[in-house]
């Protein structure tokens, strides 16, 4: 099993773990993150 795969295997179970696709370009992938993050933070504010 790859370091990749049992990586996503522990960190999946967290509640605030987002796995992020690969994407058609590095730019969406970071904004896809960003998205993910934005949403995190904005739970923590509630």
């Amino acid at each position: 099993m790859s370091l990749d795969k049992k990586l996503r295997q522990v960190w999946e179970r967290h509640p605030s773990f987002h796995f992020i696709p690969t994407e058609l370009s590095f730019m969406a992938k970071i904004n896809h993150g960003l998205d993910a993050i934005a949403g995190v933070l904005k739970r923590m504010q509630s």
